[in-house]
């Protein structure tokens, strides 16, 4: 029934721009429902079924994913200006040329393959020893598939200028001026984070299914039938996809890109001071988790 829903909405996003508002409305006010169940003590008054959350901090997160949609949506709608359009033409030109290409692929490829060949197996051998095989395996074993998902997902996001999971989720291409021509540079920028998505996505989501099954000590058959339900599974694939976005750089905005982009909405001249926002920031944060720092963290955490 979800992935009935979300197919649904899939289609009124493309075909009504007062479909895909009512939605982005609809998802804010969810978002702020939530909110107040929380409050309630987990079950607010005349709403339709009962709603449990673990930590403050999801309900956060979900409040302002909705508003960064909504006023993303926003953003799409309003004319650019002279200002933001030489801005925009200079970073899809310019600023997207071989070099950044390049540094992009290797930047996320390298970042892609230290997850799945040394971050993640030793974070399982920490944490979860005795899921270790089954989970890393589960991983490794889905590559290939998570290869074929990335190709498919970059030919269609250098076309459209958006991947086939971005319009599952209704999220927005980075808007670009000059039609298909001079958005070549940010439409293979765009396809080169769809590939890298495609692999960490179908990777994580085998190992998020075997980490479960494992979790609930079935073996053999079972273990395998449960492994593809939980694969299935919406909420499993959702968090595989938020990981996808963590390792190549695309995390949602936070507090400190939501202030950036503000900023530069309010002064279109600042574009030209800092072009691009959530990329330099998300890596910035993924330097500090490997730093020292970072896997002190993640011995403390094992420790315990």
């Amino acid at each position: 029934e979800r992935r009935a829903q979300r197919d649904e909405y899939r289609k009124w996003w493309r075909e009504s721009e007062g479909g895909r508002e009512a939605l982005l409305l609809e998802r804010l006010e969810k978002a702020y429902a939530r909110v107040e169940v929380l409050k309630s003590g987990g079950k607010l008054p005349g709403a339709p079924e009962r709603v449990k959350y673990d930590r403050l901090a999801e309900l956060e997160r979900d409040v302002k994913q909705a508003e960064n949609a909504v006023r993303a949506y926003v953003d799409q709608s309003e004319p650019l200006g002279p200002v933001k359009s030489l801005a925009t033409f200079a970073k899809q030109t310019w600023l997207c040329g071989p070099m950044t290409h390049a540094k992009n692929v290797t930047s996320t490829a390298a970042n892609v393959a230290q997850r799945r060949l040394v971050e993640h197996p030793l974070e399982v051998l920490l944490e979860r020893p005795k899921s270790f095989a089954p989970e890393v395996w589960g991983a490794w074993s889905a590559t290939g598939r998570g290869v074929r998902t990335g190709w498919r997902d970059a030919a269609i996001t250098f076309k459209e200028g958006i991947s086939p999971e971005q319009a599952k989720r209704m999220e927005l291409p980075h808007r670009n001026v000059g039609g298909k021509v001079l958005s070549v540079g940010p439409r293979a920028m765009a396809a080169q984070d769809a590939f890298f998505k495609g692999v960490v996505y179908e990777t994580e989501l085998a190992a998020l299914a075997a980490r479960k099954a494992k979790a609930e000590k079935l073996t053999g058959t079972a273990f395998q039938d449960r492994v593809q339900d939980l694969m299935r599974d919406f909420d499993t694939q959702e968090r595989a996809w938020k990981e996808a976005k963590y390792y190549t750089f695309n995390e949602d905005p936070d507090s400190v890109t939501s202030g950036i982009q503000n900023f530069k909405r309010l002064n279109p001249w600042a574009e030209f001071i800092i072009p691009f926002t959530s990329t330099p920031w998300n890596v910035a944060k993924m330097g500090v988790r490997y730093s020292p720092l970072g896997w002190t963290r993640v011995f403390s955490k094992a420790s315990r």
